[in-house]
């Protein structure tokens, strides 16, 4: 889990700044080794220990392994630069905040549990994560950048794992965490895909398996069986850009 002040200079730096501008930039952040963990006073007395409920994302760009796997390290650093500095703005702007950061991979927790944001209960925390990850995909869409985002919510644990005094990470541990992984593990290209609960996906499940709405969005219900969790309905969401919608989803569309 981020310190609050590395969470907040990664949102300053990556903001929309040139390659030239993001490599100065970098050069002003603290050592990863010494801030990649909430400050200990800050998490001790404030998060460490309490549960709450939260909704959580994994994002990360589709087929990024196969993408990179004959490029130099250097091209890899500016490729994930300018990948952050398109998705971090938009983090920011849903009151996400980051657990880990691992190349392209992206895990982001929006609770009511950080006391300065905007999130209050699970159903806000479920939308502000919707409409994060949502952007995501749209900003990227047709870009070098296209993604995938998984989501997963209910009760997160705020915690410190490993070894006492030898390696430890603040983090949260939880079921929500489980589910997002393993849906990102089916995730394909422009999709976000979460378990399907009626009573807290109130907009997310219908009597129609498939709707497609003018802003792009396709929505679909599918039965999968996710690995450790078992058959679940899971609610699918794939970004067709509007202007780019086909003749017969046109057609769909004005039934």
């Amino acid at each position: 889990m981020l310190a609050k002040n590395i969470n907040e200079k990664l949102f300053e730096v990556f903001s929309g700044l040139s390659s030239e501008k993001l490599n100065e930039s970098i050069l002003g952040l603290e050592s990863l080794q010494e801030n990649f963990a909430f400050e200990e006073e800050d998490f001790e007395y404030n998060i460490a220990g309490k549960s709450c409920d939260s909704a959580v994302a994994y994002i990360d760009i589709s087929s990024f392994s196969q993408k990179i796997h004959n490029w130099e390290i250097e091209r890899i650093n500016s490729y994930l630069q300018g990948y952050y500095n398109k998705i971090f703005p938009i983090i920011r702007k849903y009151n996400g905040h980051i657990d880990k950061i691992m190349g392209d991979g992206i895990i982001v927790v929006f609770s009511n549990i950080f006391e300065d944001n905007a999130i209050t209960d699970l159903r806000s925390a479920i939308t502000s994560c919707f409409d994060c990850c949502k952007e995501c995909v749209m900003t990227c869409y047709e870009t070098e950048y296209e993604l995938k985002a998984a989501i997963g919510y209910g009760k997160l644990l705020f915690c410190k794992t490993g070894v006492e005094s030898v390696y430890e990470e603040a983090t949260c541990i939880g079921h929500p965490l489980t589910v997002a992984y393993r849906l990102e593990n089916i995730a394909e290209k422009n999709q976000i895909l979460a378990i399907c609960k009626k009573s807290v996906l109130a907009n997310s499940a219908n009597d129609v398996n498939v709707t497609i709405n003018d802003s792009g969005w396709e929505k679909e219900i599918k039965l999968c069986d996710l690995r450790g969790v078992g058959n679940m309905n899971v609610c699918v969401l794939t970004y067709h850009k509007p202007d780019l919608l086909d003749d017969f989803l046109r057609d769909y569309l004005c039934r």
